[in-house]
């Protein structure tokens, strides 16, 4: 077999090769996203709450490794209106951002997405359709008349092919200009001059069904379907003359799934006794078959354990024995249960809340690790109407290119019309998302790895001594290091890797000479990170406890990356200390001094010690973050209490630094004194000393400005409302938003929402446990009456 990509041939001498290719195609591990937002309709200057979960395609358990996601909100235009940057954190993220107040009313998308999936051909980021509604606009409602209807049907044979003498199934799919199917539609089925219907079918409620037939040679069919008192003309393919069908269907009392191959009179003789080969697949998972036409032998039908295949979206694939994909249908293998369930759900009245409690179970088994979030609105809420599914993120959506309308209803409260409407779903699908074209393509270049942070990268743009160092800081992010010279060569650029810098937030540079004087600096610097083609702009979102990865940091100047000297804010190991150098103290020192709260240093004292670090630790003080130039601070912890100290050197106030270990050598400080608890003074700490290190000033500072940083986390409050009973908080209110539930003493998952006195509430759970089965659950949960 040659197959043709693009202007040239790839040979496929066997199955065998393409089961290799296939199996190359999927190492490379994919991210799978899902999205819960805490609803799908809000009104302007309300927050968008969300909770993300990000799987890895092969195990479908939490995916470790990617710390960057991206969350773009379009209008209905395509026009991006905010864009931002979320921290992941073992696979998952939370967090919000507030709808601008200036936008109009009208249909919005959601789209996650991280760097690593534009490595692939096929489009895997998450997209999450919302409603926004602007109070203050009056709306614009549009008359029947001026609405323009159209209407897309399509004819889809099973497997993609019809042929001529046998018995055909095809679906159909009828949708409006939104791209949503349409309800109550009746169609029938005719041949070419006749006006008798062959067959009269009903369409389910997302415009979906099927009907089977047997096309006759040298004649034509159509569809009329009837919409809204209209009947519109759809022309079916024309059936091929020779070649082969895939069928498959779900047993409908056995565990099986049957596949049937089926040819014609006219095929037969040229393909009796070769070979077809199906495959059952699931990225690397892969159950394959042979199978091949007898004498006189038009049908071949073979059962396949479900137990033999995975869970979830499974892609049948056909071909024929010079190995050539023919046919393909998709199927949804529900026997191995991948879904998980709350039970025991409890309520109870504390104080001013509602505390809800319940189990999750598996196979009668109760979890004990899983991830959920939860949403509580208004039991007559409108506002999440199109709720999606963490189980159609991760087993349906991955597969098919098309929109899927209200996916989760296949996957709630399950019953054999929902699964004959998935069915039918997959059966309007088509080929697989996975083209054999993309999958027999050879030497796919993977170009951007999974994304931990963000790159700043700088150059120092004068000409530096082999002998000065460079001081980068960044109090809000926790983070300094000193960069030395190395090997006899003066600094000249610097990259770090891997930084979780807030958004808004300022780094500083500090060039200093081998006396750790600080001299002019001339520094250009920037930070990057990862930006999909189509986006512009980011915005941001951190957890504090992702900072800095010491193994990814490099100097340019050398092949050795530097130790990071950093590690807290309260680690007085690493302080360094500037000061203005003076020749020697005076006794006239000013009103900072009092001899009552001297403290003298002896010879023991300093050897002891050695540091100016290690003197303050002993003591008690600590160096924390703090605003200003050098926005650094000592404080002390006494009684439950922090106080600040203000810190001066040879009577002049400046900031202590963190990232330098040996800080100020006692050797050369002569006496230090400490205020505290007097009020004729504020508390503060002077030091003394003729060989201490000059002060830096303004000018010897370079700094930028994170724009595209993480977003720090907010916690959820509950907006509040003039009216609990009023119509505007049933439709539209939102009473609770729980990323994270906790487990209680009982080892019950727990969370609590404000009581407003209503008798009933509505909640949507979504979740994943450590084993990767999934819950997705929308439930109306009874309050107590307290009377």
């Amino acid at each position: 077999m040659y197959y043709t990509i693009g202007t040239g041939q790839i040979k496929i001498d066997s199955i065998n090769q393409v089961l290799i290719k296939k199996n190359e195609y999927f190492t490379l591990e994919r991210e799978i996203i899902h999205l819960h937002t805490n609803k799908t309709t809000y009104i302007t200057n309300e927050e968008i709450w969300f909770k993300a979960y990000i799987q890895d395609h092969r195990t479908h358990k939490p995916f470790a490794i990617t710390k960057n996601l991206y969350i773009t909100l379009y209008n209905d235009l395509g026009e991006k209106i905010a864009h931002k940057l979320f921290l992941v954190n073992y696979g998952f993220a939370d967090g919000n951002f507030t709808i601008p107040k200036t936008l109009s009313t009208g249909d919005y998308v959601l789209m996650a997405s991280t760097a690593h999936q534009e490595n692939f051909t096929e489009d895997q980021r998450y997209y999450q359709q919302i409603k926004i509604k602007n109070l203050s606009q009056q709306p614009a409602e549009k008359t029947e008349n001026e609405i323009k209807k159209s209407y897309d049907i399509q004819v889809l044979p099973e497997g993609g092919n019809l042929l001529e003498g046998v018995l055909n199934i095809c679906g159909i799919k009828v949708i409006n200009q939104k791209g949503l199917g349409v309800k109550k539609v009746v169609s029938e089925l005719f041949e070419q001059g006749s006006d008798m219907p062959i067959s009269t079918f009903n369409l389910n409620k997302f415009g979906m069904g099927k009907f089977t037939f047997t096309p006759l040679p040298n004649k034509n069919y159509y569809i009329v379907s009837n919409i809204d008192d209209t009947r519109i003309k759809t022309q079916i393919p024309k059936p091929q003359s020779k070649g082969v069908l895939l069928q498959c269907s779900l047993h409908p009392i056995k565990p099986m799934l049957i596949v049937e191959l089926k040819t014609n009179e006219a095929t037969l003789s040229s393909i009796k006794e070769k070979q077809f080969h199906i495959l059952i697949h699931q990225y690397q998972k892969t159950k394959g078959l042979t199978a091949s036409f007898k004498e006189n032998t038009t049908a071949i039908k073979l059962a396949i354990p479900l137990k033999d295949l995975p869970f979830g979206t499974n892609t049948i694939s056909l071909f024929d024995h010079n190995n050539n994909p023919i046919a393909e249908r998709l199927i949804f293998n529900d026997f191995h249960d991948k879904i998980i369930a709350s039970e025991n759900i409890k309520t109870t009245i504390k104080e001013d809340s509602i505390v809800t409690s319940f189990n999750i179970k598996s196979k009668n088994l109760l979890v004990e690790n899983a991830s959920v979030s939860v949403s509580i609105l208004p039991v007559e809420t409108i506002s999440n109407s199109n709720h999606k599914s963490i189980i159609n993120s991760t087993y349906l959506q991955p597969f098919i290119n098309s929109y899927i309308e209200n996916p989760a209803y296949y996957f709630q409260n399950v019953t054999k019309r929902k699964k004959y409407d998935l069915d039918i779903l997959l059966l309007t699908q088509g080929w697989s998302k996975y083209n054999w074209n993309n999958i027999f393509r050879d030497n796919i270049a993977y170009t951007t790895e999974h994304e931990q942070g963000m790159t700043l990268k700088g150059a120092i743009n004068r000409i530096m001594s082999e002998k000065n160092n460079l001081l980068i800081t960044s109090p809000e992010n926790e983070f300094t290091d000193l960069l030395l010279p190395e090997n006899g060569k003066p600094l000249r650029n610097f990259e770090y890797r891997n930084l979780f810098l807030k958004d808004s937030t300022s780094l500083q540079f500090l060039i200093n000479d081998n006396k750790n004087k600080p001299t002019n600096s001339n520094i250009k610097a920037r930070i990057t990170s990862f930006i999909p083609p189509e986006f512009s702009e980011k915005v941001s979102a951190i957890n504090k406890s992702y900072f800095f990865d010491e193994k990814q940091k490099t100097n340019t100047n050398t092949d050795m990356a530097k130790e990071q000297l950093f590690q807290s804010a309260e680690q007085l190991d690493e302080v360094l200390l500037f000061a203005k150098k003076t020749p020697k103290r005076k006794s006239n020192t000013g009103a900072v001094i009092s001899g009552r709260h001297k403290s003298y240093l002896d010879d023991g004292e300093r050897k002891a010690q050695v540091h100016l670090r290690r003197y303050l630790t002993t003591r008690g003080f600590a160096i924390v973050p703090d605003v200003g130039l050098f926005p650094f601070k000592v404080i002390k912890k006494t009684n439950n209490d922090t106080v600040s100290f203000k810190f001066f050197v040879n009577g002049i106030q400046t900031t202590p630094f963190i990232g330098k270990l040996n800080g100020i050598n006692l050797e050369n400080v002569e006496e230090i004194f400490i205020i505290t608890n007097d009020l004729a003074h504020e508390n503060s700490i002077s030091v003394y000393g003729a060989n201490i290190n000059s002060i830096p000033t303004e000018q010897h500072v370079s700094k930028i400005t994170v724009i595209n940083g993480f977003q720090s986390k907010k916690a959820f409050y509950t907006p509040k409302y003039k009216s609990y009973d009023s119509l505007f908080f049933k439709q539209y209110g939102v009473l609770g938003w729980i990323p994270n539930t906790k487990k209680n003493k009982n080892n019950e998952y727990e969370f609590s929402f404000l009581n407003t006195l209503n008798k009933e509430v509505k909640i949507f759970i979504e979740g994943i446990d450590q084993n990767g089965n999934l819950i997705s659950e929308v439930k109306i949960i009874q309050i107590p009456n307290t009377l």
